[in-house]
């Protein structure tokens, strides 16, 4: 008889209970860091949820785009820019949320003669075309008057930049290149190595993106993993040091603590008891300045109508 209705009662949660459905799949970039150090914690505390989680590394936010394009993603962790392409090629996405601020950083070899922006004049430099790293740097440019016509950008990975970099130590130019433009964890790598010299950062703002489906279909689902994301943040609040390591373990990254809290110390959830999961007004700025750029530069046709295409009911609910 107990028998009988403790299996009953088992059947009945599981039909009643949308959150056994499929599982959620999560595109992540393996080598971003905070978002890697949060991830990591998902990671540790998605056993608490009563969905199964696939965490699906990637190297750039393009490559994550594939994969949401693809159908293989369910939650996307992008950059601004990457998010903005994405719902332009896309109706079957949206933002739901912001994850971080991140530096986006212009540096200099140690030995060069660049010291600030106006240096930059005629020089050629190399990181992400196309990337919110390059249109802060290009930002960055123009509020220092810069003529960016004259200024020769290449496509370089922050992998790569580090490579080149680590391959250059005491020359005034990195190869053919003058200056970089990159973002953490490179960056504060080696900066806290005194391996390049920062001539100036700025912020750019890191968002959570959910397909249609988790919208519109699967919104308890959606609001559970806002939950588990409030907890991965007091969780990795919590335990730096060790998510820390985590994180280098999976990126396969050398850092030390302090290159990951130059990184982190931006970001106001960090080691911060209230989360904001909600977009700020730095992030919508950000984004609409992502659409113009990628606008601006034939990169999409269209500007997506972010009144439509931002949707955080579910972040509002925890």
């Amino acid at each position: 008889m107990i028998k009988i209705i403790f299996s009953s009662l088992i059947i009945l949660t599981i039909a009643i209970n949308p959150l056994y459905a499929d599982n959620i799949r999560i595109g992540w970039q393996k080598q971003w860091a905070t978002q890697g150090q949060i991830t990591a914690s998902l990671m540790k505390l998605s056993s608490k949820y009563n969905k199964n989680i696939e965490f699906k590394g990637f190297s750039l936010g393009p490559q994550v785009n594939q994969g949401a394009l693809a159908g293989k993603l369910d939650i996307a962790f992008l950059g601004d820019q990457p998010a903005i392409n994405l719902l332009s090629k896309s109706d079957n996405w949206y933002i739901v949320g912001r994850l971080i601020y991140f530096r986006t950083c212009i540096a200099s070899p140690i030995n060069s003669e660049i010291n600030n922006i106006n240096d930059l004049a005629n020089k050629s430099l190399s990181g992400g075309i196309g990337s919110s790293v390059q249109r802060m740097a290009i930002t960055m440019m123009k509020e220092a008057n810069l003529d960016i016509n004259n200024i020769n950008f290449h496509h370089l990975s922050p992998n790569n930049q580090k490579a080149l970099v680590e391959a250059n130590l005491t020359s005034q130019q990195w190869g053919n290149y003058d200056a970089i433009f990159t973002i953490d964890p490179v960056a504060a790598i080696l900066e806290t190595e005194n391996k390049i010299k920062i001539i100036k950062c700025d912020n750019a703002s890191g968002v959570i993106v959910a397909s249609k489906e988790m919208v519109e279909e699967r919104n308890q689902e959606l609001e559970e993993f806002f939950n588990l994301m409030k907890q991965s943040w007091n969780f990795y609040n919590n335990n730096i040091n060790q998510m820390n390591e985590e994180f280098s373990k999976i990126s396969r990254l050398t850092a030390s603590d302090e290159a990951y809290e130059i990184a982190a110390k931006i970001e106001p959830n960090y080691r911060n008891n209230n989360i904001n999961l909600l977009l700020t007004d730095i992030d919508h700025k950000n984004l609409e300045d992502a659409a113009n750029f990628l606008l601006k530069n034939k990169i999409i046709d269209k500007k997506p109508d972010l009144s439509i295409k931002i949707n955080q009911k579910a972040a509002r609910s925890q």
